[in-house]
Formats: structure tokens, sequence, C-alpha cells
């Protein structure tokens, strides 16, 4: 009888555990990048991904490096366009972990992010990519990405906007940026 009841208890386990891993879906974004060296001015390289809705809602934030995540958001001029829509002093720890990482360094960058899919139902977004070069120079690139039926599509990753320089390019830091979603 006992050991009836422990297989009957063990298999309700395991239909639950199947079910809650079967309705939390991951999505998983893999973006890539030349990042160009700078020489006139030190940059910072503080770095941010993030979503918006077609709106301009705020959606989720995919990436941010561990200065900005731990802090750097509060200094003026550092990544304000994400930093104004993050809302990042209210997240939790688990949250703040999960998206940081390392300060990407100029070379090649592949930087793979995974994000419950739940967060980000079907639907049509503004990727945004922005980095800090220095006092409140910032560098930010823009791309769609469209959600519908577990499958993706990705419009390309161009400039956006930086703060009006003299010859703009020579602030351009990243190159070849691709978006891959799996």
């Amino acid at each position: 009888m006992k050991k009836n009841l422990i297989v009957r208890l063990l298999l309700i386990f395991l239909i639950g555990a199947f079910i809650i891993t079967a309705c939390t879906r991951e999505r998983n974004i893999i973006v890539s990048y030349q990042m160009k060296d700078v020489k006139e001015i030190i940059p910072s390289y503080q770095l941010t991904i993030w979503l918006e809705k077609p709106d301009g809602t705020f959606v989720t934030t995919l990436f941010v490096s561990e200065y900005l995540a731990y802090g750097g958001y509060l200094e003026y001029g550092v990544c304000p366009s994400w930093s104004k829509k993050a809302h990042w002093d209210t997240v939790t720890k688990e949250e703040l972990d999960a998206v940081s990482g390392a300060t990407p360094v100029p070379g090649e960058v592949k930087l793979e992010m995974k994000f419950n899919a739940d967060k980000v139902p079907d639907g049509e977004y503004n990727l945004f990519i922005q980095v800090h070069l220095t006092s409140d120079l910032n560098d930010t690139y823009k791309g769609k990405v469209n959600f519908v039926s577990g499958k993706a599509t990705v419009s390309q990753i161009k400039p956006y906007k930086i703060k009006e320089v003299k010859s703009e390019d020579k602030y351009r830091l990243l190159s070849n940026i691709k978006l891959t979603i799996d």
C-alpha cells in the first residue's frame, strides 16, 4: 500500500515538473559584432542591449555590462537611453545576475542571451544596443525583431543615433552586427 502511494506521488511530481518545464519556454538571442578600438579617446565600452515595443515601451534588458548593472547606470551620461527606461533600481538580484556580464572589449564579440519567452510574447519589438564612449557620448544601434509562433525574423541592426559630433563615423564603435535567434 505504501509502495503504491509512493509511486503515485512520484508520478504526480514528475508530471508536474514536466508541465512546469514545458510552460517555461526560453528564447535564445545571439548578438555578434566587431568592436572598434578607439585611440583618440578612452571609451568605457559599457554596453547594454534591450527590447522595446514599437511604441517605445520598455520590455526587458537582455544584456548589461557588470559595471553598469551594479551602479554605473546612476552616472550621468552612461547609456542614458537604457538607464531612463529600464528602472534598473527596481530589478531583483536574480534578474540582475541573469543579464549582466563582463564589459566587452574591442575585437570580435559574441553575446549569447536567454530569456523567458513569456516575458516577451509573440509580436514585433525594437532591439537596441547602446555603447558608452566617454562623458555623455554614446553610440546607439537599432533593429526590428518579430517573434511569431516560436520563430523570429530580424531586420538589419543599424546605427540609430549618436550625440551630434563632428565626424560621427569615427565614434561608431560597432560594425558587422549580426543577430541570431533560435
